[in-house]
């Protein structure tokens, strides 16, 4: 999977660029421009988006979105935002704590009483915020002839925030709360889970009320459980040039399920510093 995440890393770094704030459209072409030019040096396809405080200001696609019948790729195109889905889900957190209905600072247990293990009383929202839980890691689930690990491919009731707490995220910890940072994505699908126990609301709902609806993000959703390559996106490569393995991207739940466009992305992120 190491691959994998390198590419889907490079794509979603370049759709997320943005420009200084007022910058002049001429000045976001040229900045676009040079982008382009390092993405092609560098022999990367997709679609790169460059916005200021006023919104898109440079939208352009390049390379082909699938190699074997010759397709170029498209602006206005949907993507897996993948590990983007963090960052979202780490904004409804932090509502929910300004909100009063969530601490940083309490356990997991506090709102999932039910959580099974030692973790429950000692990892906190900010450990699972800050990837320092030390809870169970899906990459060290067994990969398939595809060298896609288990966990990434099951479907139904297995999958989801609030079956992976009750399950495999609650398993023996790796290590202890705070003793270092490990990228993980039980810790994004167990906040997950206390969203929806501290709201009532599942992931997908919240992203829609509080984050889409607001900021006009029409394309933003979750993929739908089981659909190939998360339903309708772009088709992704890995470093080798191999096609995206065949996951179930429904699995990674707020951990990384969001799918949308770049021109959403970047109205998300200019929402965020501004």
């Amino acid at each position: 999977m190491k691959p994998i995440v390198r590419a889907m890393w490079a794509v979603m770094a370049l759709l997320s660029c943005t420009t200084g704030a007022g910058a002049a459209p001429d000045q976001a072409g040229a900045v676009g421009a040079r982008v382009i030019a390092v993405a092609r040096a560098a022999n990367l396809s997709g679609e790169i988006a460059l916005g200021d405080a006023d919104g898109t200001r440079f939208d352009s696609a390049i390379g082909l979105a699938d190699r074997e019948q010759g397709r170029p790729h498209r602006s206005g195109a949907r993507w897996l935002w993948a590990s983007v889905t963090k960052q979202v889900a780490a904004t409804l957190v932090m509502q929910q704590v300004e909100a009063g209905k969530l601490a940083l600072d309490q356990p997991i247990r506090a709102y999932l009483p039910w959580f099974a293990g030692s973790s429950g009383d000692k990892v906190t929202i900010r450990h699972l915020l800050q990837h320092t839980s030390g809870l169970p890691n899906p990459i060290n689930t067994k990969p398939d002839a595809q060298d896609v690990q288990a966990f990434y491919t099951e479907t139904g009731a297995a999958i989801g925030d609030m079956a992976r707490a009750r399950g495999f995220c609650a398993g023996p910890p790796l290590a202890a709360p705070g003793a270092g940072f490990s990228y993980n994505n039980c810790d994004y699908l167990v906040l997950g889970a206390i969203l929806e126990q501290a709201t009532g609301r599942p992931f997908g709902a919240l992203v829609a009320d509080r984050i889409a609806k607001p900021l006009g993000l029409r394309s933003l959703r979750l993929a739908p459980d089981s659909a190939p390559r998360g339903g309708g996106v772009a088709i992704g490569y890995t470093t080798g040039g191999n096609r995206y393995p065949p996951i179930n991207v429904a699995t990674f739940g707020a951990a990384g399920a969001l799918t949308g466009t770049a021109r959403d992305l970047v109205t998300l992120d200019l929402a965020l510093v501004q």
